[in-house]
């Protein structure tokens, strides 16, 4: 049975079709360009200002832009909604989440829909237009990356990111002994984890279960999962 994703489109693919890709999805080709932005240097002294940017603006032939590209692109559109000045680096610019994610020695070189973006100076309207401009941004969310997601004392409410346009399902691919694990979750709900080589939790999870012959597993923290689905591995 095939699971949709709640936007009815093709966001959640079977872990084969994950996995086959996840070697190449994010390497440049050979005419991929270097680039060499500063991330703490404003952005506006980096780049003639008179420069017009669009969706092709230093995109490769093979149809990825790298990951510094992307985000410039969705700072100059911040800047020109007003949302951020021109002082700017392109560290201030957004929380850029890939999907699928996984650990990358280096910045990624993206293609359509693979870029999930976390601020917490969106609006809608300047949410739209990234969505609708920046090809690789499937889904923008407004927030703060340090309030974490979920329930985090009983007398408190339950916090969530506030999804402005398009959708915020991703996949982090997880590794376990038994084999890579593709984790699903809408983002807005969900509090961000990093992918790692290796798993603290997973690693702790493994350890914990050769001690007992045949143990049994409650997962019930506030994730997608993680932990039951490694379990049943």
């Amino acid at each position: 049975m095939d699971i949709k994703c709640r936007c009815n489109q093709e966001c959640i693919k079977k872990p084969p079709a994950v996995l086959e890709e996840i070697g190449y999805i994010y390497s440049p080709c050979d005419n991929c360009p270097e680039w060499n932005f500063k991330k703490f240097k404003p952005f506006s002294e980096q780049i003639d200002p008179t420069q017009k940017m669009n969706e092709n603006w230093g995109r490769c032939s093979c149809g990825r832009r790298h990951l510094d590209v992307v985000v410039a692109h969705i700072l100059r559109i911040m800047q020109e909604e007003g949302v951020k000045d021109e002082k700017s680096t392109l560290r201030d610019a957004c929380v850029p989440l890939i999907t699928p994610a996984y650990p990358l020695k280096d910045a990624p070189y993206l293609s359509k829909d693979t870029l999930v973006i976390l601020s917490p100076d969106l609006n809608e309207k300047c949410s739209k237009r990234i969505f609708g401009e920046v090809p690789e941004v499937k889904g923008v969310l407004k927030g703060d990356i340090t309030d974490t997601v979920g329930i985090k004392d009983s007398e408190l409410s339950f916090n969530k990111y506030e999804l402005l346009a398009g959708c915020d399902m991703r996949c982090d691919l997880v590794q376990t002994p038994a084999g890579p694990l593709c984790i699903y979750k809408h983002q807005g709900e969900i509090h961000i984890e990093f992918p790692k080589p290796v798993s603290p939790k997973i690693s702790t999870l493994t350890r914990v279960m050769s001690k007992y012959e045949d143990p049994k597993i409650l997962d019930c923290t506030c994730g997608p999962g993680t932990l039951g689905i490694a379990a049943l591995k």
